[in-house]
């Protein structure tokens, strides 16, 4: 699982607007979309990928990286 509170958001927003939080440990990412607040996550060891929106906007989400 991804240890949000030490994620490092790349800001690529000004080219597609979405961002990336990527684990430290390199064990998995996920990819923020700003226009619809909706998070995709995939972790590299299971394979796993998910999505959800978050209710609370994507300044919520960048502020509060419990809410990923």
């Amino acid at each position: 699982m991804l240890n949000h509170k030490t994620e490092t958001i790349l800001d690529v927003r000004n080219i597609l607007g979405e961002g990336l939080c990527v684990s430290p440990t390199g064990e998995g990412f996920a990819w923020v979309d700003i226009h619809t607040s909706e998070i995709f996550h995939h972790h590299d060891d299971d394979g796993a990928t998910a999505s959800h929106r978050i209710d609370g906007g994507i300044s919520s989400v960048l502020h509060d990286p419990q809410s990923l």
